[in-house]
């Protein structure tokens, strides 16, 4: 054993790995004690204490004291006879002979040591972390696991290493251990934004292949072996990555080495968030410095150590966050920082953070400037000087997509104009049934804005692709308030008269509100009738409904602050990070929503301001949410999010009664709509017909009612009487607008197979667009109910009523 005064600076070492019956053992020291030989064995993951005997072979004389867990690995304490030699020890039945080795704590005793791991960091970045601990923290000595397999890497990167350390003023003693065996978890590399915590769209990432060289640390059993073989007499031990970095003590606070002496126990606390550069330069590798944003909607916190082991005793296991048997002051910890693009090196900021939720750290900025580095810096949005009250915000704005909604579209308008909304935005796409023509109508008197909806020059859904362009639009930029909305969708205001002037008063300065929906149901309504849709639809779901997700969701009315890029669906989107403490957001409650809210997310629940969102007008074929061309679908799969599939059983079970909507929101009440009237007395006798040859279908498909999802304007195209009722709006079909003849079906564009006709007693006409009914189904193929019906004898199948007067001729 060499002297301490004979210790050169620079030393190497590597872990005594073996294989002990299968099992992988990462270190045997063996050194003498009280009269004894002391045996501490260091097992990797997989091993476990049932695995060992009770007792060692009697030739060995070995005896097992005790066994700790540590992460999935193991540490063995014992004692063995006197003398030199190899270890036989019972394991897994079999007797496993063991070499030992002496430990060397002579070179870091009396030094304050930085024990970190490197994962790949280069040997500038290490030699970095390494000057500036011993200029800020005192750190006299450096232990370096390095990770990287044997080979001319990693004898390259100890070279390059020790040679910048011979440049660092205060530094006495730096040991690079390596390994021989893997370290890792069976994972992907650590370098890989699929493990970095806050990497954006992992679900749509390409998962690389594991590897254990260099994916997250796997064996914390590693530090106890440290602990044991090198740093037992060490004054101080911090225990940090490469890429951590311990941020500068406040003036006359002693440093980290100092305090955990101080402390009680003899250990410190190190908390640390995660921290990223908003871009590193080209061609410039990433430094600490850079690194001068966090995220503002996470507060995790990274848990550290740096302890005294003459104060806090050896026999407390060490881990990779904590020590074992401590309870250090964590109001005493001190801060670092997780460099985020050291962590992920080559990778842009957007791959491992959403760069909507990071702002400018103004300790970190000014550290960086102290270390004569430029980072490059957030840019700046212009603040409005003044938030006015939400009262004081001016007009409120809808914008909506529309597609064969005709019947309906009266009311819903009557209804938000009422309560306050001044201004409708309406983009539509292949209407059928005149609701292209009505809406240019009621934007020839001023009561909406009528556009084409562009998604199909845009590549985007029609829902999208309208947004897009409102973006644009002065109605839209010119608004106080403005909301994205569907035709079933109604603000029910529970606060005042249930006008947008009393929300807005109760609110307060919020420049956002969460509008929380409320499932309602068809009301076992299966005919169509003139009253207003929301005093028949009054049955809903539950206010606390658990199951399915869409009942979590809301719509959010906004201030158009420029707070955020674009209008989304349901709230908006595209954060400016530095203006995120500008937002005034609360719940239906008229809580203020959480941090985590503010950037995405769109499931939370309220209490006091509702969304009444009526998936479903009705069994009946009247229902445009069942069109598979609807404005919000792009294909015939996305029904569960229009009516069908995953919400059916809700409207269903529908179990309570809600008519607050249904009060007059003045005094009056609303009158009914013109249309409303006319329509019902066009389409009722269609209704009829329509709706008793759907029920009978509905019956053979096990009462599902899969067949009534059928186009609406399939029926209005057949539906329309040669002569208007008396009172009635006389409107065209919209030449020219006809549904495109193939739809869209799980993505792929296919033309319709023909189902087989039901026997008629009338012949049915064509449809304008050149389509039978059957080709109209959304369902393409028979099923095995229309086959078992078709299978029948010919005059069961003709037993079927006959159409009333006036339906479908």
């Amino acid at each position: 054993m060499a002297r301490p005064l004979d210790i050169p600076l620079c030393l190497r070492r590597s872990l005594v790995v073996q294989e002990a019956a299968g099992r992988r053992l990462l270190g045997a020291l063996r050194w003498a004690e009280d009269g004894a030989q002391a045996v501490r064995l260091f097992f990797a993951t997989g091993v476990e204490r049932a695995d060992f005997g009770a007792e060692s072979p009697p030739e060995s004389g070995m005896r097992i004291a005790a066994g700790w867990g540590v992460g999935r690995g193991l540490a063995l304490f014992g004692e063995a006879p006197g003398g030199s030699g190899s270890l036989r020890l019972a394991l897994r039945g079999q007797v496993a002979e063991l070499a030992t080795t002496a430990p060397e704590p002579e070179p870091f005793a009396g030094l304050d040591v930085g024990l970190t791991l490197c994962n790949g960091e280069p040997a500038e970045t290490v030699a970095e972390w390494i000057d500036w601990h011993v200029r800020s923290a005192g750190m006299t000595g450096a232990l370096i696991l390095d990770r990287r397999p044997p080979g001319p890497e990693a004898d390259a990167f100890a070279d390059a290493l020790e040679a910048q350390a011979a440049g660092i003023a205060g530094l006495k003693r730096l040991m690079i251990l390596s390994s021989p065996v893997p370290l890792g978890l069976e994972a992907p590399p650590e370098s890989h934004p699929f493990t970095a915590p806050d990497a954006p769209g992992k679900d749509r990432m390409k998962v690389p292949a594991n590897d254990p060289w260099t994916s997250p640390f796997g064996e914390p059993v590693v530090y106890e072996l440290a602990k044991w073989r090198f740093l037992s007499r060490a004054a101080g031990v911090m225990n940090l990555e490469c890429c951590e970095l311990l941020l500068p003590a406040p003036e006359g606070v002693p440093g980290v080495f100092q305090a955990a002496r101080a402390a009680a126990g003899g250990v410190l606390a190190l908390h640390g968030g995660r921290a990223f550069p908003w871009r590193v330069r080209v061609g410039e590798r990433p430094r600490f410095a850079d690194h001068i944003c966090r995220r503002f909607d996470n507060q995790d916190v990274h848990h550290r150590w740096c302890v005294a082991p003459s104060r806090a005793g050896l026999n407390n296991i060490w881990r990779a966050v904590r020590i074992l048997n401590a309870a250090p002051d964590d109001a005493a910890a001190r801060p670092f920082i997780r460099a985020m693009a050291l962590r992920l090196p080559g990778r842009a900021t957007a791959e491992i953070v959403p760069k909507t939720a990071l702002v400018e750290d103004p300790a970190l900025v000014a550290w960086a400037e102290t270390q004569g580095h430029k980072p490059v810096r957030q840019p700046q949005s212009p603040r409005p000087a003044r938030l006015p009250r939400a009262a004081d915000a001016g007009y409120t704005a809808i914008v909506t997509t529309m597609k064969n909604e005709g019947p309906f579209i009266l009311e819903w308008l009557a209804y938000h104009r009422v309560i306050g909304v001044e201004r409708f935005l309406v983009y539509t796409n292949d209407c059928s049934d005149g609701t292209d023509a009505l809406l240019d109508l009621l934007q020839s008197h001023g009561v909406v804005e009528h556009r084409d909806n562009p998604f199909r020059s845009l590549g985007l859904p029609p829902q999208h692709g309208a947004l897009q362009a409102a973006e644009n639009e002065p109605v839209i930029q010119g608004a106080g308030w403005a909301i994205c909305m569907d035709v079933d969708e109604f603000i029910n205001i529970h606060v005042g008269a249930g006008r947008l002037t009393d929300l807005y008063a109760a609110v307060g300065d919020a420049n956002l509100i969460s509008l929380t929906w409320r499932l309602f149901g068809n009301a076992d309504i299966d005919r169509f009738d003139p009253e207003f849709m929301i005093a028949q639809f009054t049955r809903c779901a539950p206010k606390v409904v658990r199951k399915p997700h869409q009942a979590w969701g809301f719509k959010t009315l906004f201030r158009n602050l420029r707070i955020y890029k674009k209008i989304g669906v349901h709230r908006p989107k595209g954060l400016k990070p530095d203006l995120w403490e500008q937002i005034r957001w609360v719940n239906g409650s008229g809580q203020p929503m959480p941090k985590t809210m503010l950037r995405n997310g769109r499931s939370r629940p309220g209490a006091q301001l509702l969304v009444s969102h009526e998936f479903q007008r009705g069994r009946g074929p009247l229902d445009p949410a069942h069109d598979p061309r609807h404005a919000r679908r792009v294909r015939p799969a996305d029904g569960a999010a229009g009516g069908g599939g995953a919400t059916c059983g809700l409207h269903r079970r529908a179990s309570r009664e809600d008519r607050q909507v249904v009060r007059p929101p003045g005094p009056g009440g609303v009158p009914r709509p013109a249309y409303q009237r006319a329509a019902a007395a066009t389409l009722a006798p269609a209704w009829a017909f329509r709706g008793e040859c759907l029920s009978r279908r509905a019956r053979l498909r096990a009462g599902r009612g899969r067949l009534l999802r059928s186009g609406a304007g399939f029926l209005l195209h057949r539906a329309a009487p040669r002569q208007p009722a008396r009172g009635a709006l006389s409107l065209p079909l919209s030449p020219g607008r006809q549904p495109p003849p193939r739809h869209v079906r799980r993505g792929r564009a296919i033309p319709p197979r023909r189902l087989p006709a039901l026997p008629a007693v009338r012949p049915v006409p064509r449809s304008p667009c050149g389509t039978s009914p059957a080709r109209d189904c959304r369902y393409p193929g028979p099923t095995r109910a229309r086959r078992a019906w078709l299978s029948r004898p010919r005059d069961v199948q003709s037993r079927r009523a006959a159409p009333p007067a006036g339906a479908l001729r």
